[in-house]
């Protein structure tokens, strides 16, 4: 019972992630996105400014997510690269950046893979230059329905530990309240 409710918590951690990740990617004009140019001055063009905002406000309205950033893909198979990243300038303060152009190995990730043609969220918690994350990712379409770009969000593996762990606190009390009543 106890494996079971950690791997049902799991599940449901990743599906609200994916959720998540699904209803960001639709408030998303992909038209703006085409407009931002794949470079550290992208991130001054009023279209990386108004996307960065929305993002900047999802994050706040879901205190779980770490990172929410948009990527898009590059000529070479599994080589994706940023176009809004809502705080590139805190990240390079800690010696991360995330500017409009810049590259990521996406290859590494089977889940991230599949967002261009549908939602998806990591089986496992994975490792990156960002940290250790269970990530969700959702394409944004443009009008045609083609999918331009995938919107990733983060949440850090500790608080995906700490929601496992009050899962096993909860699991202990019922232990112990059932031997006490035993």
């Amino acid at each position: 019972i106890y494996k079971f409710a950690i791997d049902s918590q799991f599940t449901q951690l990743r599906e609200s992630l994916k959720v998540i990740a699904q209803t960001a990617a639709s408030i998303i004009d992909a038209d703006m996105i085409v407009g931002i140019p794949l470079n550290q001055s992208g991130i001054d063009t009023p279209q990386y400014q108004t996307i960065s905002g929305q993002l900047r406000a999802l994050k706040q309205k879901n205190p779980s997510i770490h990172y929410i950033y948009i990527m898009t893909s590059t000529e070479k198979q599994g080589i994706w690269q940023f176009v809004v990243d809502p705080d590139p300038l805190l990240k390079r303060k800690i010696g991360i950046t995330a500017f409009p152009g810049d590259r990521y190995d996406a290859s590494r990730f089977p889940e991230m893979m599949k967002a261009f043609t549908v939602a998806a969220a990591d089986t496992k918690i994975e490792a990156d230059e960002w940290g250790v994350t269970l990530s969700a990712y959702a394409p944004i379409s443009d009008k045609s329905g083609k999918a331009i770009a995938v919107l990733g969000v983060d949440m850090l593996a500790s608080d995906v530990y700490l929601a496992q762990r009050q899962v096993r606190l909860r699991a202990l009390f019922v232990l112990i309240l059932g031997i006490i009543l035993s």
